[in-house]
Formats: structure tokens, C-alpha cells, sequence
């Protein structure tokens, strides 16, 4: 097998969700390409998916640690809210969302682990994202998606499910 094929096949693992192979096919490509960040993201999350948290969050850090990028924090943020840091979690997330305000894995993480209150600045940018023209169909449901569990946090479940 190339190297080529390799790669492609820690790629083609995450990509049917298959996390603990995807996370060991992963661990063994870095041994001999430890600079390949892409790859150490699949580790990081497929880690994270397989249930081994202590391994994601070693992983995560490090990545977060080179650059901040909305799904390295979001996938930093992952592992903190499993390991019940919820307002460290909800940071990353804002953070991620101020980089990328159209990010679909940090607006549906932030649905479901904020608790939406009155004047909340990310109901603004939600609205405010929405009005996009080009806004991409993924990014689009997200933000409908947190969204609508804001207005379900303010008791506005009419609207709620306008956005559902």
C-alpha cells in the first residue's frame, strides 16, 4: 500500500464512522508523518467519538494549541463539556464562532449545551447570519437549528418551531 492509500484509508474509516479503527489507522500514519495536522484532527475527534476522552483532549489541546481554528476549538470543546466544563465549552464555541460565524459543527454544539437567555448576542448573530444570501445549506440548518432552541429557551415555542 502507498502512502497515498495510507492516508486515504484513515480518511475513508472516519469518513464511514468507524472512529476506533479510524482513531488506530490514524495513530499509526503519525508515527511516520507526526506533521500531518489533518490526520491528527481525524485522531483527535474519532478519539473523542470512540469514547476515549483522555486521548481527544491530549490531542485537541495540542491542536488548539498550534492554531484556533472553530472545529479544532470545537473539538476541544467536545471533550471539556463530557468532562462537565460547560462554560469552558461555551467559550471555545463563542470563540469558534467569532472566527466563523457560518460554522455548523460550533452553532450546533453551542445549541446544545447554552442556555439561551434574553439579548443574547448569539440570537443576534443567528439572525444576522440568516440574512445571508449565500449562506451554505449546512451552516443554514445549523444556525436554524440553535436558533430554534433559543427561542425554545425563552419560551417562545411558536417561533421555536418556525426555525425547527
Amino acid at each position: 500500500m502507498t502512502d497515498i492509500e495510507s492516508r486515504q484509508v484513515v480518511i475513508d474509516l472516519y469518513g464511514r464512522h468507524r472512529y476506533v479503527d479510524a482513531a488506530e489507522a490514524a495513530h499509526a500514519w503519525l508515527e511516520c508523518n507526526p506533521a500531518d495536522l489533518p490526520i491528527m484532527e481525524i485522531l483527535a475527534d474519532s478519539a473523542i467519538q470512540a469514547g476515549h476522552l483522555d486521548a481527544g483532549l491530549r490531542v485537541a489541546r495540542h491542536l488548539v494549541s498550534l492554531e484556533r481554528t472553530p472545529g479544532r476549538l470545537a473539538s476541544l470543546a467536545t471533550v471539556l463539556s463530557a468532562h462537565g466544563d460547560l462554560a469552558g465549552a461555551v467559550a471555545l464555541l463563542k470563540e469558534g464562532l467569532s472566527r466563523d460565524p457560518a460554522h455548523p459543527r460550533c452553532w450546533g454544539l453551542v445549541a446544545g449545551l447554552h442556555r439561551f437567555g434574553k439579548n443574547d448576542p448569539l440570537i443576534a448573530k443567528a439572525k444576522r447570519m440568516l440574512k445571508e444570501k449565500h449562506l451554505p445549506k449546512v451552516p443554514r440548518r445549523a444556525i436554524l437549528y440553535a436558533l430554534s432552541k433559543a427561542m425554545n429557551d425563552l419560551g417562545k415555542w411558536n417561533r421555536a418551531w418556525d426555525h425547527a
